[in-house]
């Protein structure tokens, strides 16, 4: 199945019976939903991306919010599955505006087993994801700035990163890492970093960072979700991101997504 879709494919597949010990929480719903929430916190959704994979068993949203900046834009994220393999997760981060690469940088706020109904559950959960997304994108664009300050002059260096994330961390998947050899070296993208083998001058983290995400594009539903976040959190750390200050926020402490799936 193709992975970029419509919201007409996503709220069109089939969802599964419920049992005593598992309930599913349809697509359908959580599009309402988080839609609702975000006109209620006085959000406009501007741009919306769905993905499907494993026979539309797994599904992710990307909405794009409007918003004061030039550069980027506010992104509400979600996933959920019907096969159990993963419950449904929310979190938020930004959108650069120039080829909607994505900044998932938010842990995802993941469905717990209920107790009482699903969908007050599920409500609950959504509002509260919504309501981080401000300051969640705050500190995106304090990383941005960050990145943007962490010049790339060494083509070792960029040896190290794309050897590193393809032998070690599982972040650059074989396909992946054709695309984002492509992508270094195109002379219309905006992030290339390389000319004739060398670095190109004035070149930053930032520019890696958007050529990864834009190779990440090709992931399938879930995986583009999980894939984002898991390398910015590695992009943190390589640059020493996670040492340096950030806006304060009211962001709540992560839950991570459950290795039960009893309830969905």
């Amino acid at each position: 199945m193709k992975h970029t879709v419509t919201e007409m494919d996503v709220i069109s597949v089939p969802v599964p019976s419920s049992t005593d010990s598992y309930s599913a929480v349809s697509n359908h719903l959580i599009i309402e939903l988080v839609k609702e929430h975000a006109r209620r916190l006085d959000f406009e959704i501007s741009e919306t991306i769905y993905r499907l994979s494993r026979n539309g068993n797994q599904m992710s949203g990307l909405y794009k919010l409007t918003t004061e900046d030039n550069e980027m834009s506010m992104m509400l994220g979600f996933f959920n599955s019907y096969d159990k393999s993963r419950r449904l997760g929310i979190g938020s981060g930004a959108l650069v505006n120039i080829c909607t690469n994505g900044m998932i940088m938010a842990e995802f706020k993941a469905l717990r087993k209920h107790s009482g109904k699903l969908k007050d559950e599920v409500d609950y959960l959504i509002y509260n994801a919504i309501r981080q997304v401000r300051p969640q994108f705050q500190e995106a664009q304090q990383q941005k700035l960050f990145f943007q300050d962490k010049p790339i002059t060494d083509i070792r260096a960029v040896h190290e990163l794309v050897g590193e994330m393809f032998l070690t961390e599982d972040l650059l998947p074989a396909f992946q890492l054709t695309a984002l050899q492509k992508g270094m070296v195109d002379p219309d993208n905006h992030f290339r970093i390389l000319d004739n083998k060398e670095i190109i001058e004035g070149k930053t983290a930032w520019d890696y960072y958007n050529l990864v995400t834009e190779a990440y594009k090709s992931s399938p539903a879930i995986d583009f979700v999980d894939r984002h976040v898991r390398f910015h959190k590695y992009m943190k750390t390589k640059f020493g991101a996670a040492d340096e200050p950030t806006t304060e926020s009211t962001v709540e402490p992560a839950i991570v997504v459950p290795e039960v799936y009893d309830v969905f």
